[in-house]
C-alpha cells in the first residue's frame, strides 16, 4: 500500500504568531517576551499578554509598549496597531492619543495646588484668574506657541508697566513648566517669546524728614499700626511674615537674649532674628494693647492692613510721594549694609537666599564697598604720583637726568 504526500502549501498567513503559542505552553514565560516582526507574546502567569516594539528614530532606541492581554486583540488588529505607531514614532508624533486640556482646566489645577505651598496665592490667583486664563483659556495647553505668548504680550504693554507685564509672563511660565514636568507639553512658548524692554528697577529711599512724616501720620491714624511700621524698620522682615507672627515665635536665650524665631519665610527656610532694644519696647506696648489670649503679635487682618496703608498715603501724598511698606526692609537692609554690616551676616537675618540675592536686589548699596575700594586705590596711586614728582623735581635740582 503506497502512502501519498501531502503536499506542502502556503503556510498560514500569521503561523508565525501561532507558532509561539505552540512552542511555549501556557503560563511558562519567566523573563521576557518573544518577538515576532515586532509584535512580542508573554505567556506568563497571569495570562497571555501581548506588547509591541517601536524603533524611534529619531532618539536612536527602541520601545517596548505593552498592550493588554491577547484575547482582547487579533493578530489583524495587533499588525494595524503596530504599523500605527510605528509611523507615529517616524513622525516624532506621541505614541499614545491624549486627551486634550485646555489651558483654563489646567491653569484651575494648577492653582489648587499651588494654594498649599505659596505664601503668595493670592498674587498667582489674580494673574491667573484676571490675566491669563481671559486671553489663553479656551486654547489646548499643546496648542500655546510662541506668536499666541507675543501676541498676549503686545496687548498687555498697551495696558500695564513692562514691570507688571514680565511678572505675568513668569506666572505663565511657571505654569507650563509645571505642565513639561508632568509630560503634557514638551517645550515652554514663553522661552521663545520677544524680550520685555523698559522695565526700570524701582530704587525708592526714604529721607530721615520723610520717614518722620509717615510715621506721625501713622500715629495719628492707628497707633498700633504705627509701631508695626517700627517693626518692619528694625527687623527687615517682610509683611506676611509679621503678620503671621505669634508670641510662642518668641524665644530667650540662656544668656537673656530675645529672638523670633520664624519656622518659614519666603525662602522656605527657617531662621531667627534678633531682638534689638527698639523692637523689645514695641514688644511690651504690644503686649498692654492685647488680650492675654491672642496669639498673634500683630493680630491686623489683611484688608485691614491694607486700608491703613492706603490711608497714610493719602495723607501724606503732597508731602511724599510714592512710598511701600516693602520699602521698610528696604531702608533696614540699606542701613545696615552703609552701616558696615557683613553681607554674609546680613542674610541670615533678612532670610535671602544667597549674596547674589542681595547683590540683584540692592546692587547700588553693594557698590558702596566697591566705591570704597575704588577710591582707597585711587588714593594709593594718587600718593605714589605725588611721591614720583617731588622725587623728579629734586633729581631736575641736582641736574639729574632720568632715563
Amino acid at each position: 500500500m503506497t502512502t501519498t504526500k501531502k503536499p506542502k502549501g502556503r503556510p498560514r498567513k500569521y503561523s508565525e504568531y501561532e507558532q509561539i503559542l505552540a512552542d511555549y505552553p501556557a503560563k511558562s514565560m519567566t523573563k521576557r517576551p518573544v518577538y515576532v516582526n515586532n509584535i512580542g507574546i508573554y505567556r506568563g502567569k497571569a495570562g497571555d499578554k501581548v506588547f509591541i516594539k517601536v524603533h524611534l528614530r529619531h532618539k536612536g532606541k527602541p520601545l517596548e509598549l505593552p498592550k493588554g492581554h491577547l484575547t482582547s486583540w487579533d493578530w489583524t488588529a495587533l499588525e494595524a496597531e503596530r504599523d500605527k505607531l510605528q509611523g507615529r514614532a517616524d513622525r516624532n508624533e506621541p505614541l499614545e492619543d491624549t486627551q486634550s486640556i485646555t489651558f483654563r482646566e489646567y491653569a484651575t489645577g494648577w492653582l489648587e495646588i499651588a494654594k498649599t505651598r505659596q505664601k503668595s496665592y493670592q498674587t498667582s490667583m489674580y494673574c491667573v484668574e484676571r490675566q491669563l486664563i481671559p486671553y489663553f483659556g479656551t486654547k489646548d495647553l499643546s496648542d500655546i506657541n510662541v506668536r499666541d505668548v507675543n501676541l498676549w504680550q503686545a496687548k498687555r504693554m498697551g495696558e500695564v508697566k513692562p514691570a507688571t507685564v514680565k511678572r505675568d509672563l513668569n506666572m505663565l511660565k511657571s505654569i507650563l513648566n509645571t505642565a513639561i514636568r508632568e509630560e503634557l507639553i514638551e517645550k515652554n512658548p514663553c522661552d521663545g517669546a520677544n524680550k520685555i524692554k523698559g522695565i526700570q528697577a524701582r530704587l525708592r529711599y526714604w529721607t530721615a524728614e520723610e520717614l518722620m512724616i509717615v510715621l506721625d501720620t501713622a500715629e495719628a491714624i492707628d497707633p498700633e499700626f504705627k509701631d508695626c511700621i517700627l517693626w518692619a524698620l528694625y527687623s527687615a522682615m517682610r509683611r506676611g511674615e509679621i503678620l503671621n507672627m505669634k508670641w510662642d515665635d518668641l524665644l530667650r536665650l540662656p544668656n537673656g537674649e530675645m529672638k523670633i524665631h520664624l519656622a518659614t519665610s519666603k525662602s522656605d527656610h527657617a531662621r531667627q532674628i534678633p531682638c534689638n532694644t527698639h523692637m523689645l519696647a514695641i514688644l511690651e506696648r504690644q503686649s498692654k494693647r492685647l488680650d492675654n489670649d491672642e496669639a498673634l503679635i500683630f493680630p491686623i487682618a489683611s484688608k485691614t492692613f491694607q486700608r491703613r496703608m492706603d490711608a497714610i498715603k493719602d495723607a501724606v501724598k503732597d508731602r511724599v510721594k510714592d512710598i511701600r511698606f516693602h520699602d521698610l526692609r528696604t531702608l533696614n537692609i540699606t542701613n545696615a549694609i552703609c552701616a558696615g554690616v557683613d553681607p554674609k551676616t546680613l542674610i541670615g537675618i533678612t532670610g535671602h537666599t544667597s549674596l547674589q540675592m542681595i547683590d540683584k536686589h540692592y546692587s547700588v548699596l553693594v557698590s558702596k564697598a566697591v566705591n570704597e575700594a575704588s577710591q582707597r586705590s585711587g588714593d594709593y596711586i594718587d600718593a605714589l604720583l605725588q611721591e614720583a614728582i617731588v622725587d623728579t623735581g629734586e633729581k631736575r635740582q641736582n641736574n639729574v637726568i632720568v632715563i
